[in-house]
Formats: C-alpha cells, structure tokens, sequence
C-alpha cells in the first residue's frame, strides 16, 4: 500500500477491538457527515470511528486516536504512518492541535540513552524530547545533568575521575566519568513546568557519551547565558546568532575528540572553558 493511504470503504467493513466502540455495521448510512468527511483519506472510516479519532484529538489523547486509526484500518497501516496521518489532523472545530506552534532555532540535539530518546536544545531557552514517537510539548530548560556511576570505580583519583563538573542556574553538578566498565549513566532534565525526569543507560558506548557530553556543553552555555541582557539591534542579534552556533559547532567537535581519545580529560574541560568564557 503506498504510504498514507487507506484500504477502500469495502474493506473498512470489518469489525475490529476499538476500546470503548467496535465498528460493526456496513451500513452506507455510517459513512456519510461528520468529523474529516471530507479528508482525502479518512473519509473512507464509518462516522463513528471519525467521530472518535475528533474526540480523541480535541482532548489532545493523541496515542488514542492513532490505536483509533490502526485498529479501523488493520495492521497494514504502519505506526508512523498514522501518527503522521493524526498528526496533520485540524481539530475538528477549526483549530489547531495543541503544541503545533512554529518551534524556535535550535542550538544542539542528540541522544540521550540507549531507547533512542533525543534531547533538542533550543536558543530560546526552552527543550523537547522525542522518544520513539511523539515529541513533547516545548518547555524551558532550567537544570540538566549527567553522571556515571561506575561500578569499578574505586576513587575519584583514579583512571577515569572526573571529566568536567560545571554548575547549571540550579546548582547541580554536571559531572561525566569515564572507565573501562563504564556502569550505568543518569541524564536529568529539568524543565520549569514539567519538572525534572532521569534517562538511565548501563554501560552507555562512545556514540551515546560523545552526544550526552555535547548536550551537557550546549546546556550549560543556554543556562548560564539565560539570564544575560537581550540584543536590541538587528546586527547585534545577527552577530550573537553567528556566535552561538559557532560555540555549539566547536562544542560538539571537541566532544567528539574526546570520546575518541584524542583529547585528554584535562584538554577537553580546558577547550569547553575557553570555548564558554
């Protein structure tokens, strides 16, 4: 089936597990108004499931009304392809979904542990994270912080210590350890209305501590410029834009120099002070 489309109208007569309703009757009647009669491929659902998928929307459950959909349609319709189908659905009374709004320039993304979740820092302040579907609403960034508990580790003079320890507006620590068991890692974002949640890896790879080591950079540089005095002028705005991503860009780099060994622990906290000073 090509993507984005659904299965005819004969073959939507089916009856099918949707929760709180099932689709029982081919009736020509059930397809006719209502919710998205009009949408180029809903519009071959019977009425009551559109109508449910509106509710769903309109009270933003929006895993519910992609199940809604996969349920009506049967298997064939993949995951991604009905959140993309709900996802540029108009609530039906006209609106927009909730969090749909033109989102700020961005600043640094990546991974923050194994399940895929990816952490998106914007120059305005504010974050989202995407997990292996959805990507939640904007919120601002207040605190983040990163720490590996090493099992091995005996002492904090050891091979291994401490790699950077930098303090965010909150006061956290922003520690990243490396050994040869590397033990479980804890990412916390804090957000200043979602509060603050932890991502754990054990024994996270290069890849994901070369991201998590960029993320903990660029958020340490929004949060300690958070509270600097805007720019005015068109040319200085332009001029800071430049600034920060040349920051951002350098901060992954040596990042990346790090996690492939080399830069040694002291040279990459020595780069990333320079480099936010």
């Amino acid at each position: 089936m090509a993507r984005g489309c659904l299965p005819s109208r004969s073959r939507m007569h089916h009856a099918g597990n949707m929760g709180e309703e099932q689709i029982t009757s081919g009736d020509p009647e059930d397809f006719g108004d209502g919710p998205y009669a009009d949408h180029p491929m809903l519009s071959a659902l019977p009425r009551g499931v559109r109508q449910r998928i509106a509710d769903q929307i309109r009270r933003d459950r929006r895993i519910g009304a992609i199940k809604t959909l996969r349920d009506a349609v049967g298997p064939h319709l993949g995951l991604k392809e009905a959140k993309d189908i709900i996802d540029g659905l108009d609530v039906a009374d006209g609106t927009r979904q909730p969090g749909k709004q033109a989102m700020p320039m961005q600043l640094a993304s990546g991974k923050i542990d194994k399940g895929g979740t990816t952490l998106t820092l914007y120059r305005d302040g504010t974050f989202t994270t995407t997990g292996l579907i959805f990507t939640s609403d904007p919120d601002r960034l207040i605190g983040f912080s990163s720490e590996i508990d090493s099992m091995r580790r005996k002492s904090m003079t050891g091979r291994g210590a401490a790699a950077i320890v930098t303090t965010g507006l909150t006061g956290a620590p922003l520690s990243m350890f490396a050994s040869n068991n590397r033990g479980v890692i804890y990412v916390t974002i804090t957000g200043e209305w979602s509060g603050s949640k932890t991502y754990t890896t054990k024994n996270p790879g290069n890849n994901l501590l070369s991201s998590i080591r960029s993320l903990q950079a660029a958020a340490d540089h929004l949060l300690s410029s958070a509270s600097a005095p805007a720019t005015t002028s068109e040319e200085g705005s332009a001029t800071a834009t430049q600034q920060n991503s040349d920051i951002a860009t350098q901060l992954k780099m040596i990042a990346e120099l790090h996690a492939s060994g080399a830069l040694s622990d002291e040279e990459f906290a020595a780069a990333k002070t320079r480099l936010l000073s």
